[in-house]
């Protein structure tokens, strides 16, 4: 996706963990593309994090990466300790 090439500092939010100083992620928007990319660098615990309203694509997760939906997730999602995910809202 060209989003991840180059994208325009007004078009990206980051935002930390709540709970967790190893936790963060940013939203990315590109036209009507909007992606979230989560982080979870914490070596032993699992973590939640809330979706934004809507459907999500999974395009990558611990255990693939594509540019194809995976699989979708509403609400919220929990990432192993030391993975991260890539959705893309449907």
């Amino acid at each position: 996706y060209d989003a991840f090439r180059r994208a325009e500092y007004e078009n990206i939010i980051f935002y930390e963990h709540p709970k967790s100083k190893f936790g963060l992620g940013y939203i990315l928007k590109d036209g009507k593309d909007n992606f979230i990319v989560f982080f979870n660098a914490d070596p032993k615990t699992e973590l939640e994090f809330p979706l934004p309203d809507g459907i999500w694509e999974v395009l990558v997760d611990k255990n693939s990466a594509g540019i194809k939906a995976m699989y979708e997730l509403q609400g919220k999602i929990k990432l192993e300790h030391s993975t991260g995910m890539v959705l893309k809202l449907k």
